[in-house]
């Protein structure tokens, strides 16, 4: 099947290839996130990551893990230090970054490509993509631009 498509899956893997990924069905969600916790954690002016059950989601390798706020503990490669999940929510849903995520040349297919922005209100660079950017969590009020 098509990655994201029922049971289609997608694989992946850090930097060094130690640590593995593969994600199964399409991601409940996918998010650009320009929270200052994500921009330190990774050293970019924002996130992307896709939201998967914790049972779609298979990690293979040595990590380490670092409790960052409330409910969310995210895992590095042991070796390379790339960043390979997170878990949100107390373990209730697994994030994995979408660039770790191989779809080949081009880019990701349609169930995998960003939806919204969120803590927009955060941001060090302005997005011009006409998604909709909320200024904090997905579910609260859009950004005033």
């Amino acid at each position: 099947a098509a990655p994201g498509a029922g049971g289609g899956s997608v694989r992946g893997g850090c930097f060094c290839g130690q640590c593995q990924v593969e994600v199964r069905g399409a991601p409940q969600f996918v998010s650009a996130c320009h929270c200052s916790i994500c921009r330190k954690t990774s050293g970019a002016p924002f996130v992307v990551s896709a939201g998967f059950p914790p049972e779609a989601v298979d990690l293979r390798g040595s990590t380490s893990a670092l409790a960052t706020s409330a409910g969310v503990r995210r895992r590095r490669c042991a070796q390379c230090g790339a960043p390979v999940s997170a878990s949100l929510f107390g373990g209730k849903m697994t994030v994995v970054p979408l660039a770790l995520l191989d779809f080949g040349d081009g880019l990701p297919p349609g169930p995998f490509r960003v939806q919204h922005h969120m803590y927009y209100a955060q941001r060090v660079v302005d997005v011009p993509d006409g998604l909709p950017k909320f200024a904090g969590s997905a579910k609260g009020p859009l950004c005033q631009e």
